[in-house]
């Protein structure tokens, strides 16, 4: 305590990563929000176009597993 008021708040390290994950899950969240605000469908490409602008074939791709996104 410093001037009756909290100076320092002691946490295990499991709790302060817990704690900086839900901080960093925030702050992902709403920069989502924030993109979703501004999203049109008209701005948006597919794969294949995406693929040909950046000169990747589909050959280029068959060496890598697949990769599920949640």
């Amino acid at each position: 305590m410093k001037n009756n008021s909290p100076e320092v708040v002691l946490l295990s390290p499991e709790e302060y990563v817990c704690l900086m994950d839900e901080v960093n899950d925030a702050r992902l969240l709403t920069l989502a929000a924030e993109r979703m605000n501004h999203y049109t469908s008209d701005s948006t490409i597919s794969m294949e176009e995406m693929n040909r602008r950046l000169g990747i074939s589909d050959a280029d791709l068959t060496d890598f597993e697949e990769v599920e996104f949640e």
